[in-house]
Formats: C-alpha cells, structure tokens, sequence
C-alpha cells in the first residue's frame, strides 16, 4: 500500500506543476494576445508627426511605426501641399494602408501602401477629378 500512496501523490505533484507550466506561459503570452488584438482593431497606428513643407510647395509627413510592429525609422511622404493623413490601418502585421484626405483639386484623395519591414511605399492610387 505504501508504493499506492508514493503514486497518488507523485500525481499529485505532476498535476500542479502542469497547472503552474499552464499559468506561466498564459502569463508570457499575455502581451502578445493584447497586441494581436489592437492590430485586429486597428487600434496600433504608430506614432505620427506632422510634417513641413518641401522644395516645391509639397507637404511631408513622418510616420514611425512602432509597438507590435518594431521599428524601421522615419519615413518621408510626399503629398501635395493641403492633404492629411486621414485614416491608417494596419493590415497584416507587415503592411499599412494610409488614406489621404483633402482638397481633390490638389490631388490629395490618395491611398498608400507602405512595407513596415523596410518603409518603402509598395503601391499608390490616387484618385483624379473628372
């Protein structure tokens, strides 16, 4: 009976270090739930700095991309003197869609694809007056 009773609690044992495995790697994983969750909310735009003029009449922007996405720095957009940052969405993680607003006349009605891994703008569509 002696050998019985070793078992059960040898069980024992193995059963609360499982759960204590389980609430550590909860614990470890909690931030990065929360962070998934604000990308699917579209919630992490990253911070944003208004930008100047440049040569030319043409305002930049700066858009550094923080948090769940990491870092790659500060990039330049160029867009006609006028136009605003209207809306920023990040897609799948690697990617962020960033909508111009303002005077269509100035040609600001503008969707921009930028990389997050590197900055670079992977796509443009602007939008022409009739």
């Amino acid at each position: 009976m002696r050998w019985l009773k070793a078992l059960v609690i040898a069980m024992g044992v193995l059963i609360v270090l499982g759960l204590v495995a389980v609430a550590y790697g909860l614990a470890r994983n909690a931030e990065k739930l929360a962070a998934n969750r604000q990308v699917e909310a579209g919630e992490a735009t990253g911070g944003q700095a208004p930008g100047g003029q440049a040569p030319g009449g043409q305002a930049v922007g700066t858009a550094t991309a923080l948090g769940v996405f990491g870092e790659f720095g500060e990039v330049a957009l160029q867009a006609p003197a006028g136009c605003r940052i209207a809306e920023a969405r990040p897609l799948d993680g690697k990617r962020l869609l960033i909508r111009l607003d303002g005077t269509p006349s100035r040609g600001c009605q503008q969707v921009l694809l930028i990389d997050l891994t590197d900055g670079q703008v992977r796509g443009q569509l602007t939008l022409s007056p009739d």
